[in-house]
């Protein structure tokens, strides 16, 4: 069962008027995207896909190649480049004679990605595709970096990775091919597209997105879940596999509310939802009850529909079951059993519904062996040497020739960079190293309690006016450096800290983490991934924190900082654990201020001697600190439901 933090609860309850119309899965909430650095391959250097089939080319007369007319309007001169070219004539090319085999398929796929070959676009989506037209795989990755960087304000938008993965939809010996495309947009977004060989060319058949807070998982027969997280207590999913005749086939969509007070159906799943006066506002408790609701049909979003049009086409075919924290089915709520009649709600026992479920599938055709199927197993385009786009992601960290005049006047760029250091996760928790200075002198400070004031929990950007400070996100500033929280392997679960020089805009260090990222014994354990949430440099030493937001008993080495010098990247010392799970701390002189708390746990604010991580007091408070603040020489700490000022001396 999915771990819940007050925070979350919060946060659902918060947010949950929002809901109405989130089905289409399009999840919000992603952070501002922020300068990247990258090269690209020279066009000499390009590896040619058309040398690797020369010799089956060469098999192929002339009149079995088709040939392709374009429009009237390229005729008259317009840019053929263009990604509105019509199919006016048979397709740009033929790998060999006859029904080919799924070596000259996988070159088609092959020649595309190379911009050596078009591909037909089955789908029509607006502002991307549109159904029949045809476009190069760089045309692709620029419209949408085009369309998006409508939407990016001042930060620029660049291609970060791109893989692909050959499948075989519908598991009938066909070869098709999945590519996902990873962009710097507002942190790291996936944009994911099936290919598919028809008629003789390479067609588009279907595309999707996930990114921040959501996961896509696609097997080798073309069989996807697509989920997102609305926080701890909501998860959605869309099931959907593409078939043997390329065709995406939705298969049903299922949410999952947990730690609700009461077995009932969720309120905004109701007719007129939060508008009704019959029916109680939801409540949310650390355990509780779940609900698993499942639709056979796929949401479509449409502005122009009324709550009550949407209700009708959608949420009244909703199918429910209830279940304890066990996860044993129990009633719905006895108050709401006849209200639920009345408004036609189903509801059915687990194995009923998953037996329905299991049916549902197999009547649109998948069945057993496409859902099972392993997962795809990804290449990476960009090691093939054949893309013709640039991306800015390579390990160099310098951009490709030219960047800086294609962002045109003032751009400043961040052209030089520094080392890249990958830390390992190999010393026990505390450690610290043989270099340390033990016998530096160390003056500890002690906190005295000024004021203890309950807060309204949402009213945080208040607090931080007063504070005089913002809330930091992955990306903040200080005097000298700028931070930027990247490598999001998950749930926002930051593997890799960029430090960059505020005047400059140079690249100075990169720090990867991503061996914290599961606690070694811990793998096959959920909800215990652990990712960078605060870091800043002092002197020579840049000092940071890394926890997963559980139960300590899920994963007790959890929630420690780390002090790390920037000079060679060797790790100086690791903290106890369970020290530091506050969104940020603070260097008070010989002194790091930080927090821990968690549901049903201690919660302490803890300081620490920050030339060997010992920790050196702890105080307790009521709620677990979250933010910490200077201000007039005071600690100024925001908790969950609580502000403090304390006096340092």
């Amino acid at each position: 069962m999915k771990k819940i933090n007050e925070k979350d609860i919060n946060e659902k309850d918060t947010n949950m008027k929002k809901k109405i119309l989130r089905n289409t899965l399009i999840l919000t909430g992603l952070v501002l995207c922020l300068g990247v650095t990258g090269c690209n391959k020279n066009k000499e250097d390009k590896v040619s896909i058309a040398d690797a089939v020369q010799e089956k080319e060469a098999e192929t007369t002339e009149e079995d190649k088709n040939t392709i007319s374009w429009s009237a309007e390229a005729e008259n001169g317009n840019d053929n480049s263009s990604s509105e070219r019509k199919i006016t004539g048979g397709l740009l090319s033929n790998i060999g004679a006859g029904k080919p085999d799924n070596e000259q398929i996988k070159e088609a796929y092959m020649k595309f990605l190379a911009d050596e070959e078009l591909a037909v676009a089955d789908i029509t989506e607006e502002g991307y595709f549109r159904e029949g037209n045809r476009y190069s795989f760089s045309e692709i990755i620029n419209e949408y970096i085009k369309n998006e960087s409508a939407y990016a304000d001042d930060y620029e938008i660049g291609l970060m990775d791109a893989q692909y993965a050959y499948i075989d939809c519908g598991n009938d010996g066909s070869t098709e091919m999945v590519v996902q495309l990873t962009y710097q947009l507002y942190g790291e977004v996936n944009r994911v597209y099936f290919l598919g060989y028809r008629d003789g060319g390479v067609h588009v058949l279907g595309s999707d997105e996930w990114g921040y807070r959501s996961i896509m998982d696609i097997n080798e027969a073309g069989y996807v879940i697509n989920g997102g997280s609305g926080g701890a207590t909501l998860w959605v999913n869309d099931h959907y596999y593409y078939n043997g005749e390329g065709k995406r086939i939705f298969l049903y969509n299922l949410e999952q509310d947990m730690g609700l007070k009461y077995a009932r159906v969720p309120r905004y799943y109701m007719r007129n939802g939060f508008e009704r006066t019959d029916y109680p506002d939801d409540e949310f408790m650390l355990g509780g009850y779940m609900v698993y609701t499942y639709n056979f049909n796929e949401y479509v979003y449409d502005e122009n529909e009324t709550p009550d049009e949407i209700y009708d086409k959608y949420y009244s075919k909703n199918m429910y079951c209830f279940l304890d924290e066990k996860e044993r089915d129990v009633e719905p709520d006895s108050r709401f059993v006849e209200l639920y009649k009345k408004e036609g709600i189903k509801w059915y026992k687990k194995a009923e519904i998953e037996k329905l479920v299991k049916e549902h599938e197999e009547e649109l055709g998948a069945t057993g062996d496409i859902r099972d199927a392993d997962p795809v197993n990804w290449e990476s385009i960009v090691e093939l040497g054949i893309m013709e786009f640039p991306v800015i992601s390579d390990e160099s960290g310098a951009y490709y020739e030219g960047y800086e005049e294609d962002q045109g006047e003032g751009y400043t760029g961040y052209g030089n960079s520094g080392p890249t250091y990958y830390i390992s996760n190999n010393n026990p928790k505390p450690y610290q190293s043989p270099r340390i200075q033990k016998d530096r002198e160390y003056n500890p400070v002690t906190l005295k309690q000024v004021s203890c004031v309950e807060n309204d929990v949402i009213d945080t950007d208040k607090w931080f006016e007063k504070a005089g400070t913002q809330e930091h996100g992955t990306t903040y500033s200080d005097d000298i450096f700028r931070y930027e929280l990247t490598g999001d392997m998950g749930y926002q679960t930051m593997s890799v800290l960029n430090v960059y020089d505020n005047d400059t805009g140079d690249l100075l260090y990169t720090f990867d983490l991503s061996d914290f990222y599961k606690e070694p014994g811990y793998e096959d354990v959920d909800f215990v991934e652990r990712g960078i949430h605060y870091a800043i440099i002092k002197d020579e030493y840049l000092y940071l924190n890394i926890y997963h937001r559980t139960y300590a008993e899920d994963c007790p080495e959890n929630a420690y900082l780390i002090c790390i010098d920037i000079t060679d990247g060797s790790v100086v010392w690791i903290s106890d654990p369970l020290v530091s799970n506050s969104d940020n701390f603070i260097i008070w002189g010989d002194n790091i201020i930080t927090g821990y708390g968690f549901t049903a746990e201690n919660d302490l604010i803890y300081i620490l001697n920050r030339y060997n991580g010992r920790t050196t007091d702890g105080i307790k408070v009521k709620k677990s600190p979250d933010y910490f603040a200077v201000v007039n020489n005071e600690l100024w700490v925001r908790t969950y439901s609580y502000d403090y000022v304390f006096s340092v001396k």
